[in-house]
């Protein structure tokens, strides 16, 4: 807290015992800050100094070894001293100019203190004048705390925060909340060449690639804004070291100050906490969602009628027209995966909730969601007096939607959804949902690559796999296909069966199930001529291959 609060040696001359005060060198460096006060009174002063200290001394223990002041010079700055007050006239005359030149390369302050000032009337004085300058800034620091927090308690959100940040500022500027992946602009004047929002909003849609390499970090750059050159100050909205937005000031008039920024640094964990909470209510909200429609989903009357009951509240219509959509996440990615210097918590969560946020800001229609593990349940509603083309370019369209939220999201490698059919009512949702997670199943299990969206409606005799009543008899007949393949890779750790996949997917060419297996070309050959020869499977029979491939797609869609 000391380094921060802190004030620079050019307010210390502000004082009234350095009213007379000289600044023989250094005077560059006099935006250094300064924290303490020390006096120089042995000669091996270099050995006790901290950072921030302003050195006083007579020089009298250089006095007789005055040769040796230019070596002291740099050893000073380097050791973070901020700048040397010194009495002359008594033990030296003046300040030798080998010195002042060292300490003008430096941009190192010598400071002539007057002759009748005592030094432990000046210590008492700086150090008056921090501790003063501390308190001040705390003061602020804490009414500017406590008007965010009371923008808080009235649920307020990043519109009131960015018109507080204003009032301390005035300057433009941009508050982003990286989760949900939202953003307010606020200016505080009328249009004109350095204070136009639409400018500004340009720069917040741009990608900033230079925030994942220095997340958690006050930056500082540069954006031409009504064609000149405006600093842009960076600072990240940080609540238990990880990074859940950040506020951007653009300097137009060169006025913000050090202070300034701390200020709002030291509140921006509110504003992080602000959007903890958002997500707390929306996966709180999410909660019941999820009991809703697993309610209607349930297949048991008694269920879904008391869903029906409190459809209102859901936004959900009985009478309409509804099919389920299902988007799932074909593998668990984690936090470390998408998130530098800090894991989100419950990522793969807040991507979901996030996703069904955007679909829901930008589709006009009534649909229900809810985000359960690593899937999304969509139950997409239609008008029954609209006509069957209106219907299904509707439910391309929205999922059409749904997979560009996704690619937002950067998971579009991920994400799969599957379709099922339209109904009237919700009495025949539960069958809507095994449609639309048989279709991801297909999709999944397909040994062709590159499909995200799959329609029941399209899946053709593949629906008979949904069958239960047929399961049984299904696996039965797979299995006997597999049988001998399988008890041979089982038994002698082979891959034959991952060969007849490979062999299906590339259409029978050896270099490329060779390649894709991590497997020498001859013993590809070696394996498909001991399945001819072995088992008497000729793959390149019709029938043979059209029951190797059925049996396949059995074992992988009820598995």
């Amino acid at each position: 807290m000391q380094k921060k609060i802190s004030v620079r040696l050019n307010e210390i001359l502000n004082i009234d015992l350095l009213a007379d005060a000289e600044i023989l060198a250094g005077g560059s460096g006099l935006g250094n800050k300064i924290t303490s006060v020390n006096v120089w009174e042995v000669p091996d002063i270099a050995e006790w100094v901290r950072p921030g200290e302003l050195l006083l001394t007579t020089a009298y223990p250089v006095a007789e070894k005055i040769d040796s002041l230019p070596d002291l010079i740099p050893l000073f700055k380097k050791k973070g001293v901020c700048g040397l007050g010194i009495k002359t006239k008594r033990y030296i005359d003046e300040v030798p100019d080998e010195v002042v030149h060292i300490a003008n390369l430096l941009d190192f302050p010598i400071i002539r203190i007057p002759k009748g000032v005592s030094f432990g009337d000046l210590i008492k004085s700086i150090l008056v004048y921090i501790v003063g300058e501390q308190t001040r800034l705390l003061e602020q620091i804490n009414v500017f705390n406590e008007r965010l927090k009371a923008i808080m308690s009235k649920h307020g959100g990043m519109d009131q925060f960015a018109e507080e940040i204003y009032a301390l500022v005035k300057a433009p500027l941009a508050i982003s909340d990286d989760l949900f992946k939202h953003y307010v602009i606020y200016t505080g004047h009328e249009e004109g060449p350095l204070y136009m929002a639409d400018e500004i909003d340009e720069i917040m849609l741009a990608p900033d690639k230079s925030i994942e390499s220095r997340r958690n970090e006050i930056r500082t750059s540069y954006d031409i804004i009504g064609g000149q050159e405006v600093k842009r100050i960076t600072i990240p909205t940080v609540f238990d070291n990880v990074q859940y937005g950040k506020i951007m000031i653009w300097d137009v008039d060169n006025r913000l100050t050090e202070n300034d920024i701390f200020i709002i640094e030291s509140a921006s964990s509110l504003i992080a906490l602000n959007t903890i909470t958002r997500v707390t209510l929306v996966e709180r909200e999410n909660i019941h969602y999820v009991n809703f429609i697993e309610q209607l989903l349930s297949g048991e009357p008694a269920l879904m009628e008391k869903a029906a009951s409190e459809a209102t509240y859901f936004g959900f219509h009985p009478e309409q027209e509804h099919q389920c959509i299902i988007l799932n996440l074909k593998r668990e990615i984690t936090a470390s995966e998408k998130i530098n210097d800090g894991s989100l918590p419950k990522f793969i969560t807040t991507s979901l909730l996030r996703i069904m946020h955007h679909v829901k800001a930008n589709y006009p229609y009534t649909f229900t969601a809810a985000s359960k593990a690593s899937e999304v349940i969509f139950i997409l509603e239609s008008d029954p007096a609209w006509t069957e083309n209106k219907k299904t370019e509707r439910c391309k369209q929205f999922c059409k939607l749904i997979y560009e939220m996704a690619k937002r999201e950067k998971l579009e490698g991920e994400v799969i959804i599957g379709v099922g059919n339209r109904y009237p009512g919700y009495r025949d949702l539960n069958e809507s949902h095994r449609e639309a997670a048989l279709a991801l199943k297909v999709m999944d299990a397909d040994l062709r690559n590159g499909r995200q969206i799959s329609y029941y409606a399209d899946l053709g005799l593949l629906r008979v796999f949904g069958q239960p009543e047929l399961r049984k008899e299904l696996l039965a007949y797979a299995n006997s296909v597999l049988e001998p393949l399988s008890q041979h890779d089982e038994s002698k750790d082979g891959q034959l069966i991952d060969t007849i996949k490979a062999y299906f997917k590339h259409g029978g060419n050896l270099r490329r199930i060779s390649e894709e297996l991590y497997t020498h070309y001859n013993t590809i050959i070696y394996r498909i001529n001991r399945i001819r020869q072995t088992y008497h499977i000729d793959l390149k029979d019709p029938d043979t291959a059209f029951n190797m491939q059925l049996a396949l797609r059995i074992k992988d869609l009820l598995r």
